[in-house]
């Protein structure tokens, strides 16, 4: 029987108990969250492919700068943290150590662990995509000597678009999933308009194992960022825009590429695909 003791909790008592759970998960370590986000993005071959090779030594890095500044659990972080590490790679473009497009695609990096963190309920909002920490970042055209050597002038970028854009509406109208060919040039192109990343960084160079293409594991459609072989030798994060993602995505449905590490832009011949391990 019950006692006299034996009373059913009070709300004040239930929301104190949830609040301490909460409290519990924004206390864990940063970096201890990684490996599941990794694992998220492996679809099954947890630490597999060149992207989650990159975010785990991107956000590693990113963690320890962090932790260097006390800032060690997801309780720790707020805006203010986000803003100083804006701050930090400004400076470094100032100082001529990097590019202001590689600032932004490392700070791209950590922000889309962040939004894999909220949906984990591991903390409440992602302080990276404040604008209050976005705007310390340095401008895009920082750090760049010149314009990449492949760049259209507006109206050159305006026709071939339309025209790639025309092609693959009719080729997939008329072929279905067999236009594969049309939707492969639209995605190309979109991708090199958009994006930034210059063709020496997407399509095999023979005599250069290093550059043997850009593979679909390189993509994440979901979080829009894509790695490549850029010119310092290192594997670097690039934002892929809506305006390159959607057509890479339509292609990619039509491509149906048998694994991962399928090349995104296949020549189709025999030889150059019966080559792909």
């Amino acid at each position: 029987m019950p006692t006299p003791h034996d009373t059913p909790p009070t709300p004040d008592s239930a929301d104190s108990t949830t609040h301490h759970s909460d409290h519990d998960s924004r206390g864990e370590p940063i970096h201890d969250a990684l490996p599941s986000f990794i694992a998220s993005k492996s679809k099954g071959e947890t630490g597999s492919g060149n992207y989650q090779r990159n975010v785990r030594r991107v956000v590693s890095q990113w963690t320890t700068w962090a932790a260097d500044r006390g800032v060690e659990t997801f309780s720790d972080l707020d805006v203010r943290t986000m803003r100083a590490y804006a701050r930090y790679f400004a400076q470094r473009v100032r100082s001529g150590a990097i590019a202001a497009s590689t600032d932004h695609n490392y700070y791209a990096t950590v922000r889309a662990f962040l939004t894999w963190c909220v949906r984990e309920e591991l903390v409440e909002e992602n302080p990276a995509a404040k604008r209050r920490a976005e705007e310390e970042l340095p401008d895009r055209s920082e750090g760049q000597k010149k314009a990449p050597e492949q760049f259209w002038s507006p109206r050159e970028r305006r026709e071939i678009l339309r025209f790639v854009n025309e092609r693959a509406y009719e080729a997939v109208e008329t072929q279905g999933s067999q236009a594969v060919e049309e939707t492969r040039d639209r995605a190309l192109v979109a991708l090199l308009a958009y994006s930034g990343v210059r063709g020496a960084e997407v399509f095999s160079a023979p005599g250069d194992s290093r550059r043997n293409g850009l593979r679909w594991e390189d993509i994440d459609l979901d979080a829009g960022i894509l790695t490549v072989l850029g010119k310092s030798q290192e594997r670097e994060p690039v934002q892929l825009p809506p305006q390159a993602r959607d057509p890479l995505a339509r292609y990619r449905a039509i491509l149906d590429p048998p694994r991962p590490e399928w090349p995104v832009f296949p020549t189709r011949s025999a030889p150059t695909l019966s080559n792909r391990p």
